[in-house]
């Protein structure tokens, strides 16, 4: 559970870094849509998908030995994390044809920081 909560965070961060770089949908009521709705929904999507992942890899390898029953769904689950974070960032970080006011990102609101082999 802490793994789901830790990228659910992480996942916010990105896509609150990217909105305040590109100075795009971070208005005020922006801000607070984001802090209510959007910030608690990834906590949730990725917790959820942390524990679903988890489950389904203990079952995987239920009959393994007991090193591989914890690093196999540990590292499946820190890969689940890194999917979901990176689609959050592509759906909701950077929203496109938004008029960004900052001047430092392209149409697309993509921060030059964000590296070109990820989609967004």
């Amino acid at each position: 559970m802490a793994l789901g909560l830790a990228g659910g965070y992480g996942a916010a961060f990105l896509v609150a870094s990217a909105r305040s770089y590109c100075d795009a949908a971070w208005e005020p009521q922006h801000r607070f849509t984001f802090s209510f709705v959007e910030w608690p929904g990834m906590e949730l999507l990725c917790l959820v998908a942390a524990v679903a992942v988890w489950a389904g890899a203990r079952r995987l390898t239920a009959g393994l030995s007991i090193a591989w029953r914890g690093i196999v769904p540990a590292g499946l689950v820190l890969l689940a994390l890194a999917v979901v974070a990176a689609g959050c960032f592509a759906l909701l970080g950077t929203p496109n044809g938004y008029h960004g006011d900052s001047g430092l990102c392209p149409t697309d609101n993509v921060p030059p920081w964000w590296p070109s082999w990820l989609p967004a």
